[in-house]
């Protein structure tokens, strides 16, 4: 009868323990809404496989391998980079481990061998005690949420982050094949348990910090644009005031030509006239301040380069943007767009269409580009700096979904076009 009661109060634990996982994860990644039926399904076989494990092997390695490679295997169904993914798994499991350990203790329970059949551990209390901890503990950790952004972070981060919960795992294997009191044992796992949290603690805010650092990138490109655009601005005010002042006597000029039947000189003059006030570049002006902006540095930037541009942008001068976003959104894709230009020998062409209908943002920027193409739709990139771009790309993507937008990339006939769709 004990037997029945423990079964089943496994069965539900480990239903509990699944949902607790399940929570975690979201703690690391974003859940992708077109991927939650495959993620549902993840978890559904994680619960049964590992149970299954538990009653007909019930050897605490084969369980332990299960269980790193089921979660790993969960953590493909968020879009993620394999370092990401890599930590995440080992953490989950560090922590469930550790807390589970504690419970076993306190149930008067130890491991004494790693690689043998476990037939002791058959406390109800303790599996609802380990299972009731694990889920505070993630619930208090899932309140970081600069983990799930995504933002980018150097190698040599992760090395550091990863090798944490790793050395953990090293000490209490370690520890398990020693003969040591109760008290030493719930000591040491204790304090690989805080100090793993105070670890994930520091990778909240690491990413924090990242994270900062790249919006104080972004208020610098801004600044950037916002000096060019100002440039412009006050180079064509300066330009029509000098032409104001002289328009009498170019005027006067061209009427004596005329006058004479000199018509030549007289187009020439115009020409001249014309010449001089398209000394000033001002590519666009829609009068929209952000858009302006960040179009005519780009495009100023690059006016040596041999590039064509196609411009068509139709938007309300008083359309209220955020300029962040904006940056985040058009300088990406024109930094893309330019960069894979440039591999080009000739007909380098890029297309800026921009429209507003209806409390919708719809940019479309497309370029040519050598047909060479790594990676999938959803992760791509274009040229050899394939990780610079892959990045911009990412936070395109991100920007625009957080909205509620959608974004999308074309590719046809050499031509490559991303969509971006925003409600304003």
């Amino acid at each position: 009868m004990n037997d029945i009661a423990y079964i089943f109060s496994h069965l539900v634990s480990g239903l509990v323990d699944t949902g607790t996982i399940y929570i975690f994860f979201r703690s690391f990644f974003i859940e992708d809404n077109s991927k939650r039926r495959r993620l549902y399904i993840a978890f559904i076989l994680y619960y049964v496989i590992n149970q299954c494990i538990y009653f007909f092997l019930n050897i605490p390695v084969v369980i332990m391998t299960c269980n790193i490679c089921s979660l790993f295997l969960i953590s493909f169904c968020f879009e993620s980079s394999i370092y990401k993914k890599c930590l995440s798994v080992v953490f989950i499991y560090i922590i469930c481990m550790l807390v589970e350990t504690i419970g076993a203790v306190f149930s008067g329970i130890c491991i004494s061998n790693f690689y043998e059949v476990n037939v002791d551990y058959h406390s109800v209390t303790g599996l609802f005690f380990v299972r009731l901890i694990t889920y505070f503990i993630v619930l208090l950790l899932s309140k970081y949420k600069n983990i799930k952004r995504g933002e980018i972070v150097p190698k040599h981060y992760w090395i550091i982050f990863i090798s944490m919960p790793v050395i953990t795992l090293h000490i209490f294997l370690s520890f398990l094949s020693m003969k040591r009191n109760e008290v030493i044992i719930l000591s040491i796992v204790i304090g690989l348990l805080l100090i793993n949290m105070v670890f994930f603690y520091l990778y909240d805010k690491t990413i924090s910090s990242i994270k900062k650092q790249y919006e104080i990138n972004f208020h610098k490109k801004q600044i950037q644009f916002y000096d060019k655009q100002m440039t412009i601005m006050r180079d064509s005010v300066k330009l029509t005031e000098k032409i104001d002042h002289d328009l009498k006597n170019h005027l006067f000029s061209i009427k004596s030509f005329l006058d004479n039947k000199k018509f030549d000189l007289a187009t020439e003059h115009l020409l001249d006239i014309l010449d001089y006030n398209v000394s000033v570049k001002n590519y666009i002006s829609t009068d929209n301040f952000i858009i302006d902006s960040i179009i005519n540095y780009k495009i100023s930037t690059s006016s040596n380069l041999n590039i064509e541009f196609i411009k068509d942008i139709m938007i309300p001068a008083d359309l209220k943007l955020n300029s962040f976003k904006m940056t985040v959104i058009l300088g990406n894709l024109l930094d893309n767009a330019i960069e894979a230009s440039l591999k080009l020998e000739s007909n380098r062409r890029i297309l800026i269409n921009i429209k507003y209908d209806k409390g919708r943002l719809i940019i479309n920027i497309s370029n040519t580009f050598n047909g060479i193409i790594n990676g999938t739709l959803h992760k791509i990139s274009t040229t050899k700096s394939s990780r610079k771009h892959g990045i911009g790309l990412k936070n395109i993507r991100e920007v625009v979904e957080n909205d509620n937008g959608l974004f999308k990339i074309d590719i046809k006939n050499n031509m490559f076009s991303a969509w971006c769709l925003i409600y304003i």
